[in-house]
């Protein structure tokens, strides 16, 4: 990396030379029966160490919820996959933290997830003579 400064111009940045350690084809997130997968691709990838991800409620506080290995390096096209198996409830952010075997870390995009929570269906008492009761029963769909 190399910049440049001249007093008449005043403050310029050149870059050259710079190699991003991974070439992010495309990050999702899609809810899944009560799961959020996230899949994700490289096209290439140099000294990538592993991905971590990364789920927010408030797209502030961001909590490490797994860590996927990378290729190290690698010039053909890599498939990735993590399952959040206990999504929080309504709106979640996801995003990628992809570090390198020295330490230098970058993030993805960020995904928004909505996931609402569905109770079971309550029937009681059990067993029963007369009657039951149902509960947590949705007609919307």
């Amino acid at each position: 990396v190399m910049a440049g400064f001249s007093a008449n111009e005043g403050f310029s940045l050149t870059l050259s030379n710079v190699v991003l350690p991974v070439e992010l084809v495309g990050f999702d997130a899609k809810i899944r029966e009560d799961v959020i997968n996230l899949l994700w691709e490289t096209a290439s990838e140099t000294n990538n160490d592993y991905f971590t991800i990364e789920r927010s409620e408030d797209g502030r506080i961001w909590d490490n919820i797994g860590n996927v290995d990378g290729q190290g390096n690698s010039s053909i096209p890599t498939a990735y996959q993590f399952v959040d198996k206990h999504p929080l409830t309504n709106l979640s952010y996801y995003r990628l933290k992809q570090t390198d075997f020295n330490g230098q870390f970058s993030y993805s995009d960020i995904k928004s997830v909505f996931a609402e929570k569905k109770q079971a269906v309550k029937i009681f008492p059990n067993p029963a003579t007369n009657f039951i009761f149902i509960s947590n029963i949705d007609f919307s769909e």
